[in-house]
């Protein structure tokens, strides 16, 4: 609307450049790396993955967490804008009440009662209070308007990476595997075949599927195609191979857990699998690090915990985060991950904290 006794707020403006110029470069980042690493996993060959292609793959997955992460917390930061806002502007309300409920009588005839000079500056203050408070309320509008975009494009970005996060450990797990146990062994646990083919590489393109995200976060998916063998086919669903597929890895780790693999090698494929430092090793004694705690939209400090998941095999745990309020009540639980960077864990509880807590 068009303001008489104010200057347009340029508000919305400066933050729909800066939203806008953080997530073309998330964009311009994590789109080329994602493809990238779909590359690796989709076009590896026969055999193990080698050592160039999966440092790639990890450091590559390990960058766009690290660059969603860092745009999140700029994100949520701007979202507390308009519950800032909301203060003052209650506060004008407030006093446009007040002058409202006021007397004040008319200089008529002259001597009696304020001048007109008087009363007419009076109107317009109050006209630029009720200005303000349109003005306020519009930038609240706009800003929530500009962060729907970014907010979809960040929930595809952490969909797509907590999928790989499954791929990568299914092939890391599966190098660990080849290069370190008998081969009859492996047979019998059904982790290769009789031509040597092997069944987390099989799985893990399933892992990951074949998608695509656009200018605007929406995120489009396809079965993949040609991909079927005698470990693994496709059901024609995303979302029902993806949780095939993890459902097969947690099943071959769990044959691993019991079988007769030496002890060494199973020990070397914990320290891979669960190379996380346990939470009381990253508090200070006496004070709790910061990281580990999160003041949430409704101005609630919640402390934050990692914890592993019971129903994954010790050998390859999942772990994930949850949030406790100042009771003790777990209010929020966040997506179950083989990742080992606790760092990690803790951002994505915490956009959950910002984004579905009132």
């Amino acid at each position: 609307m068009p303001y008489v006794n104010i200057p347009r707020s340029k508000v919305s403006k400066s933050i729909g450049k800066l939203v806008g110029k953080m997530q073309g470069e998330l964009a311009n980042k994590a789109v080329s790396s994602v493809d990238s690493m779909k590359n690796l996993i989709l076009q590896k060959g026969p055999g193990v993955i080698e050592d160039i292609a999966l440092k790639s793959l990890q450091n590559k997955l390990t960058g766009v967490k690290n660059s969603v992460n860092r745009v999140n917390r700029r994100i949520n930061k701007i979202k507390k804008l308009p519950k800032k806002l909301e203060a003052p502007i209650k506060g004008l309300e407030a006093a446009i009440k007040v002058i409202l409920s006021l007397p004040i009588p008319q200089s008529v005839p002259p001597g009696i009662g304020l001048p007109m000079l008087v009363t007419t500056k009076y109107a317009d203050f109050l006209h630029m209070l009720k200005e303000l408070v349109a003005q306020a309320k519009e930038d609240i509008e706009a800003i929530l308007a500009i962060l729907e975009i970014p907010e979809t494009f960040l929930a595809s970005l952490d969909r797509v990476l907590s999928r790989f996060d499954n791929g990568v450990k299914a092939l890391e797990i599966e190098k660990a595997l080849v290069e370190g146990a008998p081969k009859d062994e492996l047979l019998r646990l059904g982790i290769i075949d009789s031509e040597g083919n092997q069944l987390l590489s099989s799985i893990a393109p399933f892992m990951i599927g074949e998608f695509s995200i656009g200018p605007n976060g929406e995120m489009k998916e396809r079965p993949l195609k040609g991909r079927d063998s005698d470990l693994f086919t496709s059901s024609g669903n995303v979302q029902q191979d993806i949780d095939n597929s993890i459902k097969k890895l947690d099943e071959t780790v769990q044959k691993l857990e019991d079988s007769n693999i030496d002890e060494s090698i199973k020990d070397d494929l914990r320290k891979l699998l669960n190379n996380i430092q346990p939470e009381s090793e990253l508090k200070d004694k006496g004070q709790g690090d910061a990281r580990f705690f999160h003041t949430g939209p409704n101005g609630e400090v919640y402390e934050l915990k990692i914890q592993a998941d019971p129903n994954s095999p010790s050998i390859a745990q999942r772990r994930f985060a949850i949030a406790v309020d100042n009771e003790g009540v777990t209010v929020l639980r966040g997506a179950k991950s083989f990742s080992p960077d606790v760092n990690i864990l803790l951002d994505e509880i915490k956009f959950r904290i910002d984004n579905q807590l009132p």
